[in-house]
């Protein structure tokens, strides 16, 4: 059997067990066989320390670890050090899907907002809360109706052209959140 035939076989078995398209399941390869050679290459001390605590973090991890770890990783830069407010607003469309799936645990399922009280929320994590309650609703995480807000009832579905913006993260946590049984995402 070829490599090539190989590859193939990893991907597709990738596929059946996310729900992820081919090129989703195949990008996730090449990702991993990217940061692989990026991790290979010499560097300083300091990181290679860095890179070894977190290969040895995630080898024994679950997916919902290593899923929750890249989550935290993701939005990090973009909040202060106690981790509330949230410095800028990302312009990548991924790590800002990742940004606003954390706002989500701001919210508590199962309950209406008027849009006050969503401001109210929002508001001591940055000071565009407009833009931010707009991008929540824009995303599915967050509801409107007759100036009602409340979190979704169940994960947003995904245009497949889209999909790959929104974090695995999602797919683990948010349904389990929504139900009620969820932790903080991250």
């Amino acid at each position: 059997m070829t490599r090539d035939q190989d590859f193939k076989r990893l991907v597709r078995a990738r596929m059946r067990e996310t729900g992820e398209n081919y090129t989703l399941a195949r990008s996730h390869f090449e990702n991993a066989s990217r940061n692989s050679a990026r991790n290979d290459a010499p560097h300083d001390e300091a990181s290679a320390d860095a890179s070894a605590d977190v290969r040895s973090s995630t080898a024994g991890a679950t997916a919902h670890e290593r899923a929750a770890a890249q989550q935290r990783r993701t939005i990090r830069p973009f909040f202060d050090a106690e981790g509330r407010r949230l410095l800028s607003i990302p312009t990548k469309r991924s790590t800002r899907m990742a940004v606003l799936l954390d706002l989500v645990g701001h919210f508590e399922p199962n309950r209406e907002y008027t849009e006050a009280e969503v401001g109210a929320v929002l508001a001591p994590v940055h000071e565009d809360v407009a833009y931010l309650r707009r991008e929540l609703v824009n995303v599915g995480y967050l509801t409107r109706s007759a100036g009602i807000y409340r979190l979704a009832e169940r994960v947003p579905e995904r245009d497949v052209r889209w999909a790959h913006e929104f974090p695995e993260w999602e797919r683990l946590w948010l349904s389990a959140y929504l139900a009620g049984a969820g932790g903080n995402p991250g």
